[in-house]
């Protein structure tokens, strides 16, 4: 049969008596086996759970219950045109100043319908549309978090319109087009 390695903590401790004289040593072992083979398991998930936020254009925001940005991944920063860096200082009110209103998109609101803002970054003068989807991630009245889901849907919209200035030209007619949920043609 296959034994497999086992992983052992050891601590040893000199026993001595009155006049500080060495009398023996006591050593316990604790077997840490499972413990270690858990904490490999848990950083592989992490790395896996780590490659795909950061890999997917789609952009994660988490925010606190306060607004503050506690995560956000590569592909916000991209959208926002904003680095990493600079949005985990911020809060999500810096950046969607009358765009986010609280009435709009109050945080303990969990919204899985899409929400639509149209934004504009004050720093390069850009104008882009965004699709907002909202998930309660942990929900204590301390330590709330929430996960902001945002896609740049303004191309989208463009070649909507334009399809329908088209369709609307021509006369007797009729067209029908679908653009996929995730953008791709």
């Amino acid at each position: 049969t296959f034994q497999k390695n086992r992983t052992f903590r050891v601590n040893y401790t000199a026993v001595l008596d009155k006049e500080h004289d060495l009398r023996s040593i006591s050593i316990g072992f604790l077997d840490i086996t499972d413990l270690v083979d858990t904490k490999k398991e848990l950083e592989t998930s992490q790395n896996l759970i780590s490659s795909v936020f950061n890999s997917t254009k789609m952009g994660i925001i988490i925010i606190n219950n306060n607004g503050d940005i506690v995560d956000v991944n590569k592909g916000a920063a991209m959208n926002l045109g904003i680095p990493v860096l600079k949005l985990k200082d911020l809060n999500i009110q810096n950046i969607f100043k009358d765009e986010l209103v609280y009435d709009k998109f109050p945080f303990f609101k969990v919204d899985k319908n899409e929400i639509i803002i149209n934004w504009k970054n004050e720093q390069n003068l850009t104008s882009k549309t965004f699709s907002f989807r909202t998930e309660l991630l942990q929900n204590d009245s301390d330590n709330s978090l929430l996960v902001l889901t945002i896609r740049d849907i303004s191309n989208e919209i463009l070649i909507k319109e334009r399809l329908k200035n088209i369709t609307n030209n021509i006369p007797g007619s009729v067209f029908r087009y679908h653009l996929k949920e995730d953008g791709a043609d």
